[in-house]
């Protein structure tokens, strides 16, 4: 994500089409989720503070094997957090892993 990790970051949620959700602590805002399906999806990244109130949030972002990096600005955050159905690949299933950084320009 184009910006700076707020202060008051205490969690990431992630949220893939055709994977589902993953909720990580936001640590220095990188994070990686393990086991996406090759193919296109959207992904969504959204940043609560501790008291799970919205501070940040991506728009949906298309990306797949054709367009492995995505560059995105913080959008409006939506009243609810995202949503996504869909399982993650088994051990030993070819699958993606997914990186998440914030970066200040």
């Amino acid at each position: 994500m184009v910006a700076a990790l707020p202060v008051q970051a205490e969690f990431l949620r992630i949220c893939v089409q055709g994977a589902g959700v993953t909720t990580l602590g936001a640590g220095n805002g990188r994070a990686a989720v393990r086991g996406l399906r090759p193919g296109d999806t959207e992904v969504r990244i959204e940043v609560y503070d501790i008291d799970n109130v919205g501070l940040l949030s991506t728009a949906w972002l298309p990306m797949g094997d054709a367009d492995p990096v995505v560059w995105a600005s913080p959008a409006a955050f939506g009243e609810v957090p995202c949503t996504a159905e869909g399982d993650f690949a088994q051990e030993g299933d070819d699958a993606r892993l997914l990186v998440t950084r914030f970066v200040q320009e």
